[in-house]
C-alpha cells in the first residue's frame, strides 16, 4: 500500500481474515530480544520470529560483553563513544535506542549499531 492511500475494505477484511486463522507471521533474519517484544506488543495476533536473536556480546557497553578489562576502561571507553557519537550523532550517539550495537552487515549497518561505524558526520572534525 502506498502512502496516503486507504486499504478497500474487502482488502481489510482479507487481512482481518488472514490475522485472526494464524497465516500472517513475521519472520527476520536477526534481532535483539527487546525488538522482538516490542514487536509482539504491537501487533500481538502476529506471529514473530528471529532467526537468529543477538545476545549481549553484541552491544558495545554490555558487561557481558567481556570487552573491557576493568570498570575503568568500560567508562573510559563510553564517554569517549558518547563524545564521538554526540558529534557524529546528537540524537543517538550510541546508536537507535542507545544500542551501541556492533552489528554490520555486506550491505548496510543497522542504526542502533554505534554511530562510528555508519554516520556520514556532522564533526568539522576529519
Amino acid at each position: 500500500m502506498t502512502a496516503g492511500k486507504t486499504r478497500p475494505a474487502s482488502g481489510a477484511k482479507v487481512w482481518c481474515s488472514f490475522v485472526q486463522s494464524g497465516r500472517i507471521s513475521v519472520f527476520v533474519m536477526f534481532a535483539f530480544p527487546e525488538a522482538l517484544v516490542k514487536l509482539r506488543e504491537a501487533f500481538p495476533e502476529l506471529q514473530a520470529v528471529a532467526a537468529n536473536v543477538l545476545g549481549d556480546e553484541l552491544r558495545s557497553l554490555a558487561a557481558d560483553a567481556s570487552i573491557f578489562e576493568d570498570e575503568a576502561s568500560h567508562r573510559f571507553a563510553r564517554d569517549m563513544l558518547l563524545q564521538i557519537g554526540r558529534e557524529l550523532y546528537p540524537d543517538a550517539p550510541l546508536g537507535f535506542g542507545d544500542m551501541g550495537a556492533l552489528v554490520a552487515f555486506h550491505n548496510a549497518v543497522p542504526n542502533n549499531t554505534l554511530p562510528i561505524f555508519w554516520s556520514n558526520g556532522g564533526s568539522d572534525r576529519p
